[in-house]
């Protein structure tokens, strides 16, 4: 330990998006000419470098767009793990439940995903498509009543 110094800190587990923009651009600008396997190889390369959930949040991202289910479930249950105080990440569990027809828990993820982007966000109108799912999963329970207001609120 050198004198004069004081150590830093470990770092959070719990990134967020904010925090790691420099590497969520460069894969983003990354992503449009390589194949959705490729994408994945590519945030696996960066897991190893970040301790974060956010590689394994996008891993379950491209599943989802690759129509893998379980491995989708996998990642995205792997990241929250890590961090369960991520909007995105709820937003993204509860379209995976949705997509397998678990509409009550898919509606509890979308109301949790609403209520931490209104601690964490600062746009409401950002999180108008997570409404519209949360309104739609009461819509498949056929509670058109406890629907009402989310959609309105659209």
């Amino acid at each position: 330990k050198a004198r004069g110094r004081t150590p830093k800190p470990p770092p959070s587990r719990c990134y967020g998006i904010f925090d790691l923009c420099p590497y969520v651009q460069w894969v983003s600008s990354l992503l449009w000419p390589l194949s959705p396997s490729q994408v994945i190889l590519l945030i696996c390369h960066i897991l190893a470098l970040l301790s974060s959930h956010l590689p394994l949040m996008f891993i379950g991202m491209e599943h989802l767009i690759l129509s893998n289910m379980n491995l989708a479930d996998e990642a995205l249950n792997a990241a929250h793990t890590m961090c369960d105080g991520d909007p995105l990440l709820s937003n993204e569990r509860g379209v995976m439940a949705f997509n397998r027809g678990n509409y009550e828990e898919a509606a509890v993820m979308f109301q949790d995903a609403i209520q931490l982007a209104q601690v964490t966000q600062t746009s409401e109108i950002e999180w108008a498509p997570t409404y519209v799912n949360l309104g739609t999963c009461y819509r498949k329970l056929g509670l058109v009543s406890v629907m009402c207001p989310w959609c309105s609120w659209v």
